[in-house]
């Protein structure tokens, strides 16, 4: 009885040693090496929020402004 696919008790490279089986280590891209060093890190984060706060908080003003400007400013 020949089992050709390998059983659950047959041994596999890295099965009691770890360091057989470990994989070269993936290279992060760009993008991702930027978003973790210039908007994730830690010294920069809250720079990085405040400027996303200010921006966020112009644009629904201007929003506002457009939508809503006859309130601000009735006319006579």
């Amino acid at each position: 009885m020949s089992n050709k696919g390998g059983s659950y008790l047959s041994a596999q490279p890295g099965f009691l040693n770890s360091s057989a089986s470990r994989r070269p280590l993936v290279q992060p891209t760009w993008y991702q090496r930027f978003w973790s060093e210039e908007i994730m890190h830690p010294a920069k984060f809250w720079g990085n929020m405040s400027v996303a706060w200010s921006v966020s908080f112009f644009a629904l003003g201007v929003l506002f402004v457009r939508k809503a400007g006859w309130f601000l400013a009735p006319s006579f």
